[in-house]
């Protein structure tokens, strides 16, 4: 009996929400693109296009206008993997694999200035395919295909740590 009832109640609600195409993405397509979201827009960009190259592009995508507009390029080499997080009116990403390989490095995207700044890199080993958490002006990175944790720290100042949770 108890199984029929949440059977119901699953079909029934799946019923309920429906999914909305949305604008194309206007780069190539691509696989493993990284995203994160400030101020109610959605910011899209790296991954690795159909024929297996690299990108550092990325895009805007404005829900209001249902438009999206490219913003500046990530000035790194391209990459997939990256893990992304935001906290206030920044956007970070951090590590991915591209042509060299793995890699610790961690960019800061401002919006109201579409530039993109690169911040001290991770200590230790390289690390993609990450999961990222935020809490008030902190970041965590616990894990991914190298499971050493890593704690992000922005001060009221504006200067980040990125750092590597030792014990583990």
């Amino acid at each position: 009996m108890r199984w029929t009832t949440i059977v119901s109640i699953l079909i029934s609600g799946s019923c309920i929400a429906q999914w909305t195409q949305l604008t194309d993405l206007p780069g190539t397509a691509r696989d493993d693109a990284a995203s994160f979201a400030i101020d109610g827009r959605i910011y899209v960009g790296t991954g690795r296009e159909v024929g297996f190259g690299y990108t550092n592009d990325w895009f805007c995508y404005e829900p209001s206008t249902e438009s999206w507009s490219t913003i500046s390029s990530m000035p790194t080499e391209g990459r997939q993997y990256c893990t992304t997080f935001t906290i206030a009116d920044t956007g970070y990403v951090f590590g991915g694999t591209g042509p060299g390989g793995a890699n610790n490095e961690l960019w800061a995207y401002h919006p109201e200035t579409d530039i993109w700044e690169q911040k001290a890199s991770l200590p230790g080993e390289a690390r993609y395919a990450c999961v990222a958490a935020t809490y008030q002006s902190n970041a965590g990175i616990p894990c991914g295909p190298v499971c050493l944790p890593a704690v992000f720290q922005r001060t009221r100042h504006g200067d980040t740590n990125l750092l590597q949770v030792r014990g583990h």
